[in-house]
């Protein structure tokens, strides 16, 4: 027995098949979206409980959260305690940095990692609305990840596009190691830990797509 498909029995198949998966996608990307703004509100007002006093009696964190205003640092995070790391963890986690703005000092044995960051909780701007999305602009804050005491540094798994965003910091037995959202990965030995994090002011234009269902899309990119 023979079946014959003409096209709209495999237009619909395709169709079939395409419109779940496509579903799926969107889900998955609203929810991405949805945890990533919870995640950065719940950062703020987690710094801002502590600052408030919140915090555990006698915790450094609540002098950590002192620094901080509205997702911005009034005066340099300095970390040289790895139970403090979630910090800088919670700060930069999805912002922007790139390999070639790296600079390693061997006469101070210190690396910094300039960084840009949109996720903090200064005002956006509505600048085009489209028929399913809108734009918004935000300015960047520019910041800058000091590492002190390093030996020696490296990358791993580099995918040559130079731009990344930022996953985590950990330290473990002298080694700190900078995950990105993707897969490359900064390694510095170290003698011991010594990060500071500081905010350097505000220059050039982000901007962020948000779209139906919560979906949110942005680039590293700077708009004058």
């Amino acid at each position: 027995m023979c079946i014959a498909f003409g096209f709209w029995d495999t237009l619909g198949l395709f169709l079939a098949i395409l419109v779940p998966a496509a579903a799926l996608l969107l889900l998955r990307d609203a929810a991405r979206s949805r945890l990533r703004r919870r995640k950065h509100l719940k950062t703020h007002e987690n710094l801002s409980d502590r600052a408030n006093g919140l915090s555990v009696a006698g915790s450094r964190l609540t002098l950590r959260a002192k620094q901080m205003s509205d997702g911005f640092l009034t005066s340099p995070m300095r970390l040289t305690n790895a139970a403090d790391l979630h910090l800088v963890n919670e700060l930069l986690h999805d912002e922007v940095f790139e390999l070639d703005t790296i600079k390693f000092c061997q006469a101070t044995h210190t690396v910094t990692v300039p960084v840009r960051r949109r996720f903090h909780s200064g005002p956006e701007r509505l600048i085009v609305v489209g028929h399913f999305s809108k734009t918004y602009e935000k300015d960047w804050m520019h910041s800058v990840v000091t590492i002190r005491r390093v030996r020696a540094w490296k990358t791993v798994r580099d995918q040559g596009i130079n731009s990344y965003m930022f996953e985590s910091l950990r330290y473990e037995k002298d080694i700190i190691e900078i995950k990105s959202c993707e897969v490359m990965v900064l390694k510095l030995a170290v003698d011991d830990l010594d990060v500071t994090v500081a905010d350097i002011g505000l220059k050039g234009k982000a901007q962020i797509k948000r779209g139906p269902l919560g979906i949110e899309r942005f680039s590293g990119r700077v708009y004058e």
